[in-house]
């Protein structure tokens, strides 16, 4: 009885372990930089009713092209409220640095508006990363400008 004791404590501090690397791991910084500002030129987006998807739209900042932009927004009306409507969007950033960026949050439905999209995840040299993106567009809804928060 004493022995199954003891294993029970090593077995409650092996795991004790592997939860704090596992916060370790999910707490780490990226190992690349993520760029600070950049636009996006929608030239690859396809809008069916309340659903636009885009593949491969070219992102780029001040240095020229930086990666590709793909994803999807949903347009969700919101006339019971008296709001506007916006768009729900999950974004997947493929940058030339050497990983994704995935981006998730609401996008105003009119040029002008600034909206916030949360850092939801990376893969590559993003892995670990954190924050969120300010976005908004021009009056054509055809460049779309992101800045790190």
């Amino acid at each position: 009885m004493r022995l199954s004791g003891i294993f029970a404590v090593l077995l409650g501090l092996a795991r004790l372990d592997l939860g704090a690397a596992k916060l370790a791991r999910t707490l780490q910084r990226s190992s690349c930089d993520l760029p600070s500002a950049f636009d996006e030129a929608s030239t690859n987006s396809q809008f069916r009713g309340s659903l636009a998807a885009w593949d491969g739209n070219p992102i780029s900042d001040a240095s020229g092209e930086i990666g590709k932009n793909s994803g999807n927004c949903i347009l969700l009306p919101n006339p019971a409220q008296g709001l506007p409507a916006r768009y729900f969007c999950s974004l997947i950033l493929e940058l030339d640095a050497g990983g994704t960026v995935m981006l998730q949050g609401f996008e105003a439905s009119s040029p002008g508006v600034e909206a916030t999209l949360g850092i939801t995840g990376g893969t590559g040299c993003y892995e670990g990363v954190t924050g969120s993106y300010q976005v908004s567009a021009n009056d054509a809804f055809d460049v779309f400008s992101y800045t790190l928060n």
